[in-house]
């Protein structure tokens, strides 16, 4: 299928008064598009700085040097404006809760058609409901969310996202479609 993530000796730290802080040090790795990977560790590991790095959302502070190609693209050599091409379509952040993020008094399909639209705008294609629709129930799909018909008319406080109450997941979603970015 081809490669669609590739780091590259990424080292990541944090100034701080005491002086810098290690936290990535010489990371490589790959994936292939349709591949999905888990990134699990310790907490403090690291996990959600690799996702930070890979997003580009990584606080001031932060030191980073080598190599995060996204589609043969070094993301780490993009201005902000062509990274926020990437950010949203190609390259997406969920957060440790991820259903934290969502809001509580709209619909699940109302939010997922709502980035749908803006990755169809930032991509030029035309907003379609319709077409949107199909993308965010593609999207749960893809997830492999049992009902994702059903799951669109729900609002965020009805679903449950793990059986573990202390369960903190990462995940980066590198999109594994074809995007021109350019």
């Amino acid at each position: 299928m081809g490669m669609l993530l590739s780091i590259r000796d990424l080292y990541v730290g944090y100034r701080t008064v005491m002086g810098t802080l290690h936290v990535l040090d010489d990371v490589n790795l790959d994936i292939d598009r349709g591949e999905i990977v888990g990134v699990v560790g310790e907490s403090g590991s690291g996990k959600s700085t690799l996702g930070q790095a890979i997003a580009r959302v990584l606080p001031g502070n932060a030191v980073v040097s080598g190599k995060i190609m996204v589609d043969g693209v070094n993301l780490l050599e993009l201005s902000e404006k062509e990274m926020e091409k990437y950010r949203g379509t190609t390259v997406f952040m969920v957060l440790q809760n991820p259903f934290t993020s969502l809001n509580p008094v709209k619909t699940v399909g109302y939010q997922l058609m709502e980035a749908a639209r803006i990755r169809m705008e930032r991509s030029g294609e035309k907003y379609s409901e319709d077409r949107a629709y199909e993308m965010a129930i593609q999207a749960l799909k893809d997830l492999r969310f049992p009902d994702p018909e059903i799951i669109m008319l729900r609002s965020a406080p009805t679903l449950r996202w793990s059986d573990s109450e202390g369960c903190a997941c990462n995940v980066v979603n590198i999109e594994a479609k074809d995007i021109d970015c350019g």
